[in-house]
């Protein structure tokens, strides 16, 4: 099948409508998306967002697209919804407390 990579985020990310209010992704179980695919997600959201729900269990975005999205949530934003962690055997943490305190440090 096809899964979805960073590369593909960084195309999906180019073309967000600019009046887009409202976005729902799920990326859970693709370890293809990393930070770099954070990274450009952030870059693109459109500057009038107010929801965001990504679901990114069992990826690989890390610290670093964490803080990449901290950095990109926009001003307008209202309402955040963020999905991370591991699932089976593999319950490690992923994402550190420092880039969640990051994260919760921009919120608007």
């Amino acid at each position: 099948g096809t899964a979805v990579s960073s590369a593909g985020l960084v195309v999906l990310a180019a073309k967000l409508p600019p009046g887009l209010l409202h976005f729902q992704l799920d990326l859970s179980g693709l370890r293809t998306v990393g930070p770099e695919g954070l990274e450009a997600l952030a870059a693109g959201l459109p500057p009038g967002l107010q929801s965001l729900e990504l679901l990114a269990s069992d990826t690989s975005v890390g610290n670093r697209g964490i803080a990449s999205l901290a950095e990109g949530l926009p001003a307008t934003l209202e309402s955040l919804s963020l999905q991370l962690g591991a699932s089976g055997t593999r319950r490690q943490v992923l994402v550190s407390d420092r880039a969640m305190a990051a994260l919760l440090g921009n919120l608007p």
